[in-house]
């Protein structure tokens, strides 16, 4: 294969795609104008009144109930001494350096996030994308296991390879109307920090 030097309608041409490339992430980045997005508060993210019809992206942000320093199955939640030392934290975001309940978080360790969402009538398929969990996950939609990745457990001697955590992961389900449960188990024993460093 023989390479030639663009000429200068070509750079022309380069020129202008990119500029039309430019504008457009700069309008993907933003929300439609009039449009409040939801956010989760206290744990629970209300989205009862949302049409994803008109609009169907929409980020999970906002205040998750965090245990930190425990790993909680669902069921746990049920029983409120389970619950003693959880709280709230923003998400996205690392955990290092926040406070939960009086109590400064260390980077290693392990922490369990969970959304309580409310849900309209709504009964078609979602699909939950995870981006940038540090370092290690499990996690559960409405009281089912669906994936594990990463090294859950601290005295293992596999060898990790984390490229899981800078590539998108796809989970499809299909939400109830009512309530609806996110609960994601989080371990870091190998990086600076734990957490949900993008929007889910």
């Amino acid at each position: 294969m023989r390479l030639f030097p663009p000429g200068p309608s070509l750079k022309l041409l380069l020129s202008l795609l990119w500029c039309l490339a430019a504008v457009s992430c700069i309008h993907c980045g933003r929300k439609s104008p009039g449009i409040e997005m939801p956010a989760a508060v206290r744990g629970v993210l209300d989205l009862r009144n949302w049409d994803f019809t008109q609009h169907s992206l929409l980020k999970l942000d906002g205040e998750w109930e965090f245990c930190p320093g425990r790993s909680i199955n669902p069921s746990d939640f049920a029983q409120g001494e389970n619950r003693k030392g959880c709280g709230f934290i923003q998400v996205p975001g690392l955990w290092r350096g926040r406070t939960v309940n009086g109590l400064v978080i260390p980077g290693e360790g392990a922490g369990t996030y969970r959304l309580k969402i409310l849900s309209g009538p709504d009964k078609k398929a979602k699909v939950l994308i995870l981006h940038r969990v540090f370092s290690a996950y499990s996690l559960w939609i409405n009281g089912a296991l669906v994936d594990t990745r990463g090294r859950i457990d601290r005295n293992s001697n596999v060898a990790e390879d984390y490229i899981f955590v800078h590539n998108r992961r796809y989970y499809s389900f299909t939400p109830e109307e009512g309530d609806n449960e996110i609960v994601l188990q989080v371990f870091n024993y190998g990086h600076g920090s734990g957490g949900i460093d993008r929007s889910i």
